[in-house]
């Protein structure tokens, strides 16, 4: 099974955006001129001030801003993982440690016994 591609709009087409919406297009009418879907038109458009007051400049730095704190949070959740690994396998290897004790425990009684 193929998997979708997502492409990020670039600045050039936010401001293509900005520039059809101030001729008063509408989202549908927009989404050709930057091969995307319509819905993905109005999202931009709905995260970023809205038809009216759309700002490529700043729908840009949005989009930078949060992708940067995307970044941040994946790595974020990586060394949580590795964090939470580290200690689990500290645990598993104290419970061995135990084990073993246990084991030689038993086996010294079990030669001392014959």
């Amino acid at each position: 099974m193929l998997r979708k591609i997502r492409k990020d709009l670039t600045i050039d087409d936010r401001k293509t955006i900005e520039r059809l919406l101030k001729e008063g297009m509408f989202p549908a009418q927009i989404a050709p001129y930057v091969r995307r879907h319509k819905t993905c038109i109005c999202r931009e458009v709905r995260n970023n001030a809205g038809a009216r007051n759309y700002n490529a400049e700043k729908a840009h730095e949005n989009y930078l801003s949060n992708l940067n704190n995307r970044k941040i949070k994946q790595s974020n959740t990586l060394k949580e993982k590795s964090r939470i690994k580290k200690d689990t396998l500290e645990k598993r290897v104290e419970h061995l440690e135990m084990q073993i004790e246990i084991l030689t425990d038993l086996f010294k009684q079990h030669r001392k016994s014959q």
